[in-house]
């Protein structure tokens, strides 16, 4: 059983943190779990009793990011709660933290392109629940594909984020919102039959 509270609690946020230095350093394809306990403190040993293997380690140390973690917003609106979601994720996406690992973790390997889709979907996951507000309280008609206004609104955040390499204004975050939510007003969102 692990211990969840006190020093067990410090230990796995040193390694995690370890962990996403040590990514940002090597790459997923170098990255060395010998060289995360190393940095964490820790034994080696330590490290694989919560996480059997890299792939692992590199998806808990993800996880953990702030963004990932952050509750969806509930500000009572469907563009307010928008705009402070992607706000969230520009700010995330121009920090040095985001830009220190998100080319790193391009890769070939399968199993690191499964874990990013995993990610996005654990993600729009959350997120959703901001859209099924929305269907509720009537901004939007019945069956309209959250994971697609979604996807469409943050993949544009990230991208034009990096390319300014900067946070998107909050006038540009509406303008991209209004876009998308006046689209999905007149059913442009709808899951397919």
């Amino acid at each position: 059983m692990v211990r969840t509270g006190g020093r067990s609690a410090r230990v796995v946020s040193n390694v995690l943190s370890a962990a996403v230095h040590e990514l940002t350093r090597s790459g997923y394809d170098s990255f060395r779990v010998d060289a995360v306990a190393s940095a964490a403190g820790v034994n080696k040993t330590s490290v694989y009793r919560r996480w059997p293997n890299k792939l692992a380690l590199v998806a808990a140390a993800l996880r953990a990011r702030p963004v990932m973690a952050e509750a969806p917003p509930d500000e009572g609106t469907l563009r307010g709660d928008l705009v402070l979601a992607l706000d969230r994720a520009g700010a995330y996406c121009a920090s040095i933290q985001f830009r220190d690992t998100a080319g790193l973790l391009r890769t070939s390997e399968p199993e690191v392109e499964a874990l990013l889709l995993e990610l996005r979907r654990e993600f729009y996951d959350k997120q959703s629940v901001v859209v099924g507000q929305a269907i509720k309280r009537g901004e939007l008609p019945a069956g309209t594909d959250a994971h697609f206004i979604l996807d469409v609104l943050f993949t544009q955040v990230v991208a034009l984020t990096l390319r300014a390499k900067q946070r998107l204004s909050q006038q540009t975050l509406g303008q991209l919102v209004e876009l998308v939510v006046s689209g999905a007003e007149h059913g442009g969102a709808r899951r397919p039959v």
